[in-house]
């Protein structure tokens, strides 16, 4: 959203951004457009009452034209009601998390399921998204492709500066939680670290699952060959991917991973599981390799058959930069900046 809002405003648009945050947060990154932090909602049930009147009172200060909904609840069910209220349309990316946070409420689903009816457009970031969008009944010709995007050369800027953990390496970004597939990368490493004596296993994320991390890596005894980073700011994970062998994406679940954008920007082979969002992603034996979800032996057979051929390996890393430039983010902005044209066209108001 930061990304999206900056870059409008690069583009000459009048962008105001309201969400939730507390002081931490507003030194994270640079912002160069109005901007209104509002209460983090602390109930499922009245999540609306904090974004609602932060709407309204945003509106009588800049009079703005279309709001973006970032999220499918409770950001675009406050929308609908602003739009019964001032008239001004709505557009809405969800992004997953809020269908899951309501089930076993149906009033919530209720709610939801009216709010995204009542939206001028709804962005789906791939195939996956698209298919809960429409189940939730928004129809076929409301709906907008909108990948997630890349900023190509903000990563391959760092290719050129010293790695922050010497190569060779394996790299895994997910965070330590089953359903991320940490246990299956380690047990992959584990198969082929005999062959590739210096090859070492980089692994950043939230240390949800710590211990049993810590006792899996001692069973295989590759202790001194796993390295885990609990956080890393921007400039170190992008060196991270530059410098990496291969990617690894184990995830069980993977609506539409910016990690393998990231590391096909960065020129580095992806291994992932043949599930949802990966499967737009990556071309079986192109870009890198797709995997059934935990199988550590599928996974390690694909990273011996890509550091044993170094003429693969170099084909691979050559493609995945050529598919990464299929989701430059300078593009999916274009697609935004049309879609927002498109419903300030139609209600006759002229931007």
């Amino acid at each position: 959203m930061h990304h999206l809002a900056t870059d409008m405003t690069r583009r000459g648009h009048h962008v105001v951004v309201i969400a939730p945050g507390s002081e931490k947060h507003r030194h994270a990154f640079e912002i160069n457009y109005p901007h209104v932090r509002c209460l983090r909602a602390r109930s499922k049930r009245f999540l609306v009452g904090n974004a609602l009147p932060s709407l309204l009172s945003a509106h009588m200060r800049h009079r703005f034209d279309l709001v973006h909904c970032q999220g499918e609840y409770h950001e675009t069910v406050a929308a609908r009601y602003f739009k019964g209220l001032t008239g001004v349309p709505y557009v809405c990316r969800p992004i997953g998390g809020g269908f899951t946070n309501v089930e076993g409420y149906p009033r919530l689903q209720k709610k939801i399921v009216k709010a995204l009816s009542g939206g001028e457009l709804v962005f789906a970031q791939g195939a996956f998204l698209k298919k809960r969008i429409k189940n939730h009944g928004v129809t076929d010709d409301k709906i907008v492709t909108i990948h997630n995007g890349v900023r190509i050369e903000e990563v391959r800027r760092y290719r050129s500066c010293p790695p922050v953990v010497d190569p060779p390496y394996l790299f895994y970004a997910g965070g330590l939680k089953q359903v991320k597939g940490y246990d299956v990368a380690l047990n992959a490493f584990g198969q082929v670290a005999g062959r590739y004596p210096d090859l070492k296993l980089v692994l950043m994320g939230i240390d949800q699952e710590i211990d049993a991390f810590n006792a899996l890596a001692d069973r295989l005894g590759l202790g001194d060959r796993i390295r885990y980073l609990h956080w890393c700011d921007r400039p170190t994970v992008a060196s991270l991917f530059c410098h990496a062998e291969i990617y690894l994406c184990p995830f069980h679940r993977s609506p539409f991973s910016n990690a393998n954008l990231e590391a096909m920007a960065a020129g580095t082979p992806v291994i992932a599981t043949a599930v949802e969002g990966n499967l737009e992603q990556i071309s079986d034996g192109v870009e890198g390799f797709l995997v059934p979800p935990d199988n550590s032996g599928a996974l390690a057979d694909r990273i011996d058959q890509i550091l044993g051929n170094p003429a693969l390996h170099r084909k691979m890393r050559d493609n995945a930069l050529e598919r990464a430039r299929f989701f430059d983010w300078q593009n999916m902005v274009d697609r935004y900046e049309n879609a927002y044209r498109t419903v300030l066209a139609a209600k006759r108001i002229p931007r």
